[in-house]
């Protein structure tokens, strides 16, 4: 979710920039709105391709973390005594 946040949502708020919009989208793309200096297009391009790039690797991360603590911690049943 960061990762759309610090370098996602920045990008798609240069794109949008000039189209008037309303309501719940002109809230959404006014959020983070900093004041930072307009970057060349193809440096946007560069930011929104490496994102979707950590985005993938975060999520195989995730994946292998949670098949790795599904298949490591099985709850074994109890033995019964008798």
């Amino acid at each position: 979710m960061g990762t759309y946040w610090l370098m996602v949502h920045p990008v798609n708020k240069f794109w949008v920039a000039g189209i008037g919009m309303t309501g719940a989208s002109s809230s959404f793309f006014s959020t983070l709105s900093g004041s930072s200096e307009p970057k060349h297009w193809t440096e946007l391009r560069s930011i929104w391709e490496w994102s979707h790039v950590a985005r993938a690797a975060l999520s195989s991360v995730s994946l292998i973390s949670l098949t790795y603590v599904a298949t490591r911690f099985q709850e074994t049943s109890p033995t019964t005594i008798g």
